[in-house]
């Protein structure tokens, strides 16, 4: 991390007005409440997830994976090769050909397409990824010269 002085030869941020100090808490405060929210929908859309795991009740192989003995095997969905009634299956008419999937992976696609998880390919991901230590670090060490 640079430091670099001011025209008085003091520390960073001495420069800086008390209104423009409390400018920037304002910012830094909001970005933290914007994260809080944000991982608070990730946390919705993974709890959802969960839910439809808890509720399938079939095998995959003879019954439908989600409702059981009620449906009938009729399609195969590309992610999981369980087999699942027409009802339970989300039919996706693609650009190179039309396919199927169970609410399962259909809920966890979205979950990576909502959370920015696919963006980090095969990284397991509940929520979103701290931010780089240096960002952490320089936060903190603001926040503790503009509270003295």
């Amino acid at each position: 991390m640079e430091r670099t002085m001011n025209m008085s030869g003091g520390p960073p941020g001495e420069e800086l007005t008390d209104e423009e100090k409390e400018i920037i808490n304002g910012v830094l405060a909001r970005a933290a409440m914007m994260e809080a929210t944000e991982h608070e929908r990730i946390e919705r859309l993974s709890s959802r997830l969960d839910n439809i795991k808890k509720t399938a009740c079939g095998d995959g192989q003879s019954h439908c994976l989600l409702c059981g003995p009620q449906g009938v095997t009729a399609v195969l969905c590309v992610q999981c090769n369980k087999h699942m009634c027409s009802k339970c299956g989300i039919f996706s008419n693609g650009r190179t050909s039309p396919t199927w999937l169970c609410r399962i992976c259909n809920e966890q696609k979205e979950v990576q397409k909502r959370s920015g998880a696919w963006f980090f390919k095969g990284r397991v991901q509940q929520g979103l990824p701290p931010p780089p230590p240096s960002v952490r670090i320089q936060t903190v060490q603001l926040r503790q010269f503009w509270t003295r």
